[in-house]
């Protein structure tokens, strides 16, 4: 995101989601890495919403297990981007594979996975109370970080329920294999 008087140097290429890509970016202002999320190579007007969507619903969700929206703007091509907590670490996706040939797993692995699904249930529960749906949760979207924390990452195909005529018109998405039955149809 755009900042006045260069805020944020950017960073090396991060991810990237169905819709964006995230960078890694430093916020010289408060002295910490932050990771931007932005538009590839579509830039239509209906990405453009998409992407401010995205902030917006991953913004109004304050849970320790959802990194935090710090600022919504354009890059440095007028395309929308949006600036968050920048999550490293590594994926479920990725320690169920490394644990899939373990014969004998451990208590402690199987406890750690379970608090990761735990934290996940919380997270997942804190977006419903607030009419938000994911869309698109799988393990390769939940992260755990060097310090064991637990986020749930790319909310870019949530979309809100529950909210009459207010709610955004989206059409969710997902990943075949993950999704719901009802999301399929």
């Amino acid at each position: 995101v755009a900042a006045p008087h260069g805020r944020r140097a950017p960073g090396g290429l991060g991810d990237g989601g169905g819709m964006g890509e995230v960078r890694r970016a430093d916020d010289r202002e408060v002295a910490r890495e932050v990771a931007i999320k932005r538009l590839g190579g579509d830039n239509s007007d209906h990405q453009r919403r998409l992407l401010i969507e995205e902030a917006r619903l991953q913004g109004r969700l304050d849970h320790p297990s959802i990194p935090p929206v710090y600022d919504l703007g354009v890059d440095d091509a007028g395309r929308p981007a949006f600036a968050m907590r920048r999550v490293t670490g590594t994926t479920l996706g990725a320690l169920l594979a490394a644990r899939a040939g373990d014969v004998g797993v451990s208590g402690r692995a199987t406890e750690r996975l379970l608090r990761v699904f735990v934290e996940v249930c919380r997270a997942i529960d804190h977006a419903h109370r607030r009419g938000v749906a994911h869309c698109d949760l799988k393990p390769g979207n939940v992260m755990v970080d060097d310090d064991d924390r637990v986020y749930v990452i790319d909310w870019g195909v949530a979309t809100t329920f529950g909210q009459g005529d207010a709610a955004p018109q989206r059409r969710p998405g997902g990943t075949l294999g993950y999704m719901a039955p009802e999301q399929l149809d």
